[in-house]
């Protein structure tokens, strides 16, 4: 299994040459080295890991053709090993999730049996639970209405996110206005990621930032909660523009947005679909009402800003999103050019990646700097 905690990849047990293994090496990407960490208390193959509050979880898993129900717990810190109280099911290949300073462990096989001396037959499971880290003990909940048979990849509901590392705080210490508030409980986004915990309280005092975190740590929540608690809509005027890479990122950060947008009234958000092919739509774009914030693809965007559809000279915010596809595109590059000569100097600049190499900060931050590439 493998999971990143403080920044460092940690890589434990498995199977090599016929032999399930217990031991694990942490990976440091600053110094580029692996370290030999204490090994498990049990050997183990086929099982879940995630970071959680400052440590890493493993839970379940396989040995020869026992399934295991038993969880343990590593701390960098003192670089050992504490064995927590067991699953009520055993389990092999479940997927394991952080949410609401829980964690859920879905699906997975509950039983191996050996045929012909060689073939492994495993039972599917359904059920799914949460471990309470502050009893040190699991609770069963609703189990799964369909179930995938590809190995590591299970339906999990859409309020649990991807493991990430949940601080302690809420978003309540972020002194966020009342409306993003009570849209951010609706969700059950009790505490913030760490990137979230990171961005956030940079982001709305109107710094220009670059914010690198994996997939699945809360980007796009981020960037959306810091323009929502700065916004002061003015009618007429785009004070947001956020550009995707493509028309389907877009669509789905235009669908976030209305997650965390509803108890505001009067906030108007547009997702670019086409561009304006001749007058007679253009008139009729005119008509439109314009939006607050405005989400597209930078060729989208750059077109309607040549075609005068959309006017971007008081634009507060500027998100490049998943910057890395399109900072790292000639192409992409020079349409965000030709859209920044538009805005003003003084508006504020959040770049978004998973990925940042060397060269990519280098033209992020000339970008910011320079308001061009």
């Amino acid at each position: 299994a493998c999971s990143v905690l403080n920044g460092k990849l940690y890589v434990i047990g498995g199977y090599v040459y016929q032999n399930t293994w217990d031991d694990g090496e942490c990976y440091d990407p600053e110094s580029d080295r692996w370290t030999p960490i204490r090994p498990m208390n049990r050997c183990r193959e086929a099982f879940a890991a995630a970071a959680f509050n400052g440590h890493i979880y493993v839970v379940g898993g396989l040995v020869t053709c026992e399934v295991l129900n038993e969880v343990e717990r590593y701390d960098p810190i003192s670089d050992s090993w504490i064995s927590l109280r067991n699953m009520k099911n055993k389990r092999a290949c479940a997927s394991l999730a952080v949410s609401c300073g829980k964690l859920f462990v879905v699906g997975g096989f509950g039983r191996a049996e050996i045929h012909a001396q060689t073939t492994k037959i495993f039972q599917a499971i359904y059920s799914m639970e949460m471990y309470h880290p502050e009893t040190d003990s699991w609770e069963r909940k609703t189990r799964l209405d369909e179930f995938s048979l590809q190995i590591g990849t299970l339906p999990i509901p859409a309020s649990i996110p991807s493991p990430v590392t949940l601080l302690e705080g809420n978003f309540d210490n972020f002194h966020l206005k009342g409306e993003l508030l009570q849209a951010i409980k609706d969700l059950d986004f009790l505490h913030p990621t760490e990137s979230q915990y990171n961005f956030i309280p940079r982001a709305r005092t109107g710094k220009n930032l670059i914010c690198q975190s994996p997939s699945g740590t809360g980007k796009t929540t981020s960037f959306i909660i810091s323009i929502l608690q700065q916004l002061d809509p003015i009618d007429g005027e785009i004070s947001t523009l956020i550009l995707c890479s493509s028309r389907e990122m877009a669509s789905k950060v235009g669908k976030e947005f209305e997650k965390f947008d509803k108890y505001f009234s009067g906030i108007r958000v547009k997702v670019l679909s086409e561009h304006i092919p001749n007058k007679k739509k253009q008139k009729r774009a005119k008509k439109y009402s314009v939006p607050h914030i405005l989400i597209g693809t930078p060729a989208l965007v750059q077109s309607q800003v040549k075609s005068g559809v959309v006017t971007v000279e008081k634009v507060k915010h500027f998100v490049i999103d998943h910057c890395d596809r399109i900072v790292g595109d000639f192409k992409q590059r020079c349409k965000v050019d030709g859209i920044v000569k538009s805005i003003p100097n003084n508006s504020q600049m959040m770049m978004f990646t998973s990925i940042l190499t060397k060269h990519l900060r280098r033209n992020c931050e000339k970008f910011i700097n320079e308001r061009s590439f």
